[in-house]
């Protein structure tokens, strides 16, 4: 397990954005950082595969001065515990507020105010009896994962906060991979399948 307050950013061997396709292929904790300044931190089983494709952070440190990114090592099974207290020591930017459980019941009596957080980049793992079977993400994020138009379903947030039981079923047989939830006949996030997204999470 990795100690936060032993990491020195600036003694971690690090590579520019730029050389991603070279990254090496090691699982640990990943930091983007421009000017020195940590702006996000990520998780990889395999940094070199994690930015192979677009990142969905990618187009934002790209625009920022010189940017890099540092790791260090970390066992598959330390990934999630070791990410987490990173970003409560650093608390990055970009990483918004640390992803976080959200119930069913809190889930409909607060939905607008979720609708918020997300949009400022915050996660949130929904948990249906206890047991998870979604995440509610942002529709950037959402629209990195690679899923067939016929597994994507969309929904006013009105009518899923009255047929939530019904979108949680179908996720969690694997029916549906993404609902896309509307206001005002736009997508303003989006509800994933809790397999899919932590899948592209950990990648």
């Amino acid at each position: 397990m990795i100690d936060p307050a032993s990491v020195d950013i600036n003694a971690l061997p690090s590579m520019p954005l730029s050389d991603r396709k070279e990254f090496p292929a090691v699982s640990c904790i990943y930091f983007a950082l421009s000017d020195g300044t940590v702006q996000y931190i990520g998780r990889a089983k395999d940094l070199r595969q994690r930015w192979a494709k677009t990142h969905e952070k990618q187009k934002a440190l790209e625009a920022m001065s010189t940017p890099y990114v540092a790791y260090v090592t970390c066992p598959e099974a330390f990934l999630d515990p070791a990410e987490r207290a990173l970003i409560e020591r650093f608390n990055p930017p970009l990483n918004g507020k640390f992803r976080k459980k959200v119930t069913l019941s809190e889930l409909r009596s607060s939905l607008l105010d979720f609708r918020r957080r997300v949009q400022r980049g915050e996660r949130f793992r929904i948990e249906y009896y206890s047991h998870p079977v979604a995440w509610l993400i942002s529709v950037e994020d959402a629209e990195q994962l690679d899923v067939p138009t016929e597994r994507e379903k969309e929904i006013g947030i009105v009518d899923f906060r009255s047929d939530m039981t019904q979108v949680w079923e179908s996720l969690d047989s694997g029916d549906v991979d993404i609902w896309w939830l509307l206001y005002h006949g736009k997508r303003r996030m989006a509800v994933v399948r809790e397999a899919l997204w932590r899948e592209q999470d950990q990648a």
